[in-house]
């Protein structure tokens, strides 16, 4: 019984500690996502069309750590991970898939060349 306490405990520790170390979760008091970078991500959103509002929790005033589609390293607040990925399931799988709702979800735009 006191080994599977102790694997028990063992478990929730790792769990715990993964989702820190990959920025599933904030650490109290844990670092915010660094100015450059979101300087940098807010200009590459101003290039990019977003019909379906996929970046609108991308403001100035926000911790891009919080952002849709992004993971930052809590201990260091850099970003380590963007999944800008559609959404929409692209192809015909079956009688509902509709292009235009696959359209709707789509980003686009250029990337500035000052990010290149």
């Amino acid at each position: 019984m006191g080994n599977y306490i102790l694997f028990l405990l063992s478990c929730q520790y790792l769990l715990i500690t993964s989702e820190f170390c990959l920025g599933d979760k904030e650490l109290p008091g844990g670092a915010k996502c660094i100015d450059e970078e979101r300087r940098v991500l807010l200009t590459f959103k101003h290039h990019l069309t977003d019909p379906s509002g996929r970046l609108s929790s991308w403001s100035n005033g926000g911790n891009c750590c919080q952002w849709n589609g992004l993971s930052c390293d809590n201990q260091t607040g850099h970003i380590v991970k963007m999944d800008l990925r559609n959404p929409y399931p692209y192809g015909h799988y079956d009688d509902e898939w509709d292009f235009m709702d696959y359209q709707q979800s789509c980003l686009s735009g250029k990337i500035n060349p000052s990010l290149a």
